[in-house]
């Protein structure tokens, strides 16, 4: 089998961009701590802890990496003033 030129320029770009070289045990660490944190407060620690500018993306894309989740709240229902006043009158 024959690789076409498509094929060899795809495997080339997948390895353009800069890679974390960042300490990935500490923001582990960190993730697992305080996992109500948002994605903004995580990528700020990480800027000070590390002292190297750092995206959100790339900060997603490391917590994937290291099979995290972080904890997201369910948003609430709306319930209106109608609503309110029928489950009260019961």
């Amino acid at each position: 089998m024959c690789k076409s030129k498509d094929s060899e320029n795809q495997e080339e770009n997948k390895t353009e961009g800069q890679n974390f070289t960042c300490n990935l045990r500490a923001l582990r660490r960190h993730c697992i701590k305080n996992r109500h944190d948002s994605l903004l407060d995580i990528t700020a620690w990480a800027q000070e802890h590390f002292l190297k500018s750092l995206s959100v993306n790339t900060g997603r894309c490391v917590i994937h990496k290291c099979k995290l989740k972080l904890y997201h709240a369910k948003k609430k229902p709306y319930v209106n003033t109608f609503q309110k006043c029928t489950v009260f009158s019961y």
